[in-house]
């Protein structure tokens, strides 16, 4: 849904959020971005990250784990939908509930506070993308299923 719009949370608390988040901006502690292209991104914003906070109440895969995986950049998300097929929690990232502040400020700050884990979870978490899910890979377990449907009589 439009975020601008609908909310998991009450308008009250999306008001005190966008608040801090407002706070954070005018000490120069978060910066804020429009809607950015693919470029953009690649070249620029995954590569000077530290991690790659993506927390959700509902997903179907998490793509955008994925894409920040192979970046090399320890992932934080929430064990929804199919993000545990993706994320491994204290492996190649960090799994939060859905909805539970204080366990994503938690791991956050773990990441903050650790930067040898931070660079371990971002390492494992590029070598199972490159394990599982690169194209080439995608194309050749797609092309399996073809062709095992075509050999059947």
């Amino acid at each position: 849904p439009d975020r601008a719009v609908n909310s998991w949370v009450s308008a009250a608390r999306r008001a005190s959020v966008l608040a801090r988040l407002e706070d954070l901006e005018a000490r120069g502690l978060v910066e804020r971005h429009p809607l950015l292209d693919r470029s953009q991104l690649y070249q620029f914003f995954y590569p000077r990250a530290d991690a790659f906070v993506m927390p959700s109440h509902a997903e179907g895969f998490g793509f955008t784990n994925l894409e920040a995986a192979s970046f090399a950049l320890p992932v934080i998300s929430s064990p929804v939908g199919a993000i545990p097929e993706a994320v491994t929690h204290g492996v190649s990232g960090l799994l939060v509930p859905a909805g539970e502040v204080a366990a994503l400020e938690q791991a956050m700050a773990s990441l903050v506070g650790d930067a040898a884990r931070a660079t371990s979870l971002g390492t494992a978490g590029r070598e199972d993308f490159l394990r599982r899910f690169t194209l080439e890979r995608f194309r050749a377990e797609v092309g399996r299923v073809y062709q095992q449907a075509l050999e059947r009589p």
